[in-house]
């Protein structure tokens, strides 16, 4: 039984919610904001099928397939296609910088500031408060999904069924939850948490490069990419679930092995 390691993991999660509760709250509200009033506002923005379509021709040029994913089929179009295509992407980044940043400032920076060394002289685990960071950013990511999924399929537009609605929330979450695992990863490894950051939003533009290649040259390419996963939900179209799964196994992989490397490190 090695239950001790993770004692006081609850009471430590409800302070990092309360250290970090602003933050929280800044970065969620604006990312739900945003999403919903674009999806409000596309309607008025795109009245007729030949905005549609216009639209739907531009992001079939190769530049805009590198900036923002690989465009969905011309036949078809709909103002959620328009949603997906344009933001999606883009959302999925400043999810996932969010992450970065909650995680880095739960974990290197507090260890830094010399939180956890106070934290540890009382009688928690050693791996409490590694668990607490990630039960917190956990709860924020699910927030995230369950929020926006919500917001898009009550905006009662036709083409915003509530399956794609979802979808769209879960695959944001789903990538936020990999680069907090990529983050958790890196604060075992780097030396301060600016080296945390660092090596984090590294891999996230390494990331995004990876993928804008792929998707113009080569799909094989973009799946090595965690947001090559991200652009090939095919959210309100085809729907396929499969990337919210590779994103959450590789959160999973990448957690694992901040816990094993949090358990033999000095602090």
């Amino acid at each position: 039984m090695k239950s001790h390691l993770f004692k006081g993991t609850g009471r430590i999660t409800r302070l990092l919610f309360r250290q970090n509760r602003l933050e929280i709250l800044l970065w969620v509200t604006g990312i739900i904001g945003v999403t919903l009033a674009a999806a409000l506002a596309f309607p008025e923005v795109y009245r007729t099928q030949e905005d549609i379509l216009g639209f739907a021709v531009t992001v079939q040029n190769p530049a805009m397939v590198a900036m923002i994913g690989p465009a969905y089929p011309l036949k078809g179009y709909t103002i959620a296609m328009i949603l997906a295509a344009e933001l999606l992407l883009f959302t999925a980044i400043a999810v996932a910088v969010m992450n970065i940043l909650l995680v880095s400032s739960s974990t290197r920076l507090d260890e830094e500031e010399g939180r956890l060394e106070m934290i540890r002289a009382l009688p928690v685990g050693r791996l409490a408060y590694l668990s607490a960071s990630i039960l917190m950013i956990t709860a924020v990511n699910v927030s995230v999904f369950l929020l926006l999924g919500a917001g898009l399929a009550v905006l009662g537009h036709e083409s915003m069924m509530t399956e794609g609605s979802f979808l769209y929330g879960a695959v944001l979450a789903a990538t936020g939850l990999f680069f907090a695992g990529v983050t958790a990863l890196s604060a075992q490894l780097a030396e301060s948490s600016r080296g945390t950051k660092g090596l984090s939003l590294g891999l996230l533009i390494l990331a995004y490069a990876v993928r804008a290649v792929g998707d113009v040259q080569s799909d094989t390419l973009s799946l090595l990419s965690p947001l090559g996963w991200t652009v090939r939900t095919n959210v309100f179209l085809e729907n396929d679930w499969w990337p919210i799964g590779a994103l959450v196994s590789g959160a999973a992989l990448f957690a694992l092995l901040a816990f094993y490397l949090n358990k033999k490190r000095d602090m």
